[in-house]
Order: C-alpha cells, then structure tokens, then sequence
C-alpha cells in the first residue's frame, strides 16, 4: 500500500511514517497541500494522510483537490482539532477517516482495515468519520 503523508512538521511526519512503516510498501512525504497534490499526480497513492492547518495551501483545499483527481485514494486526516462541524466539513471535503493527533495510534487501525479492504475477497467495514 502507497502512503503519502501530509503535514508541515517533520517530527509529526516521523512518528507518522515509523507507525505505519509494517503496513505501507512505499511512503512518500510532502510539507504543505500544494506539495502533496503535485506529488499525487505521478505516485497515485492509495492513501494520503493530511493535516489541515498548513502554510501555502490547506489541508481542507488539497482534500478537495486530492478527491476531484484520485477518487479512489483514502483520504485520512489527521489533525489536532475537533468538533462535528469540522468533521462535517472534511467529510464534505471528502476525507474518509478523521485521526486526531492525540489518538494517533488509531491511524494504524484504519490503514489495517484499508489493506484488508483491499485484499482479495477481504469484506470490511470502514468506520465513519462521527
């Protein structure tokens, strides 16, 4: 499984990377939401970490862009904020999965689900962003 990971701090973008490092085949990353729709063009990932509060282009405009170009990318956010109007808003935006920084270790588990997903007559359900 392809994972791009967006996120304008390289300490978050570590920890990232070493947790899910036994479930990704290939990691890429990317500091800004500009970055990371460029990058999708030629990596095609299957799943894209983003966090939403970045400098050159937010995370909630590169959700956007990232669902227009790949639709069949996961789009998994991972923030340090919360509430069900932003969660209401990144599902708009179309983010499959809501992470928040403090429970990061629950990003493991969803790309768990997404890899058994897409295993060969795998049949998960997929946990909804509420």
């Amino acid at each position: 499984m392809k994972v791009l990971i967006v996120d304008d701090h390289a300490g978050m973008r570590a920890l990232i990377r070493e947790m899910i490092g036994s479930i990704a085949s290939e990691v890429r990353e990317c500091q800004s939401g500009e970055e990371a729709v460029q990058v999708c063009g030629n990596f095609r990932p299957d799943v894209v970490t983003m966090d939403l509060q970045m400098g050159d282009m937010d995370g909630m405009t590169a959700l956007r862009l990232l669902r227009a170009f790949h639709p069949q990318a996961h789009l998994i956010v991972v923030t340090q904020f919360d509430g069900h109007a932003l969660r209401q808003r990144v599902r708009s935006a179309g983010a499959n999965f809501f992470v928040l920084k403090d429970e990061l270790m629950s990003l493991a588990d969803h790309l768990s689900q997404i890899s058994k997903a897409a295993a060969p007559r795998a049949r998960v359900s997929v946990a909804s962003l509420d």
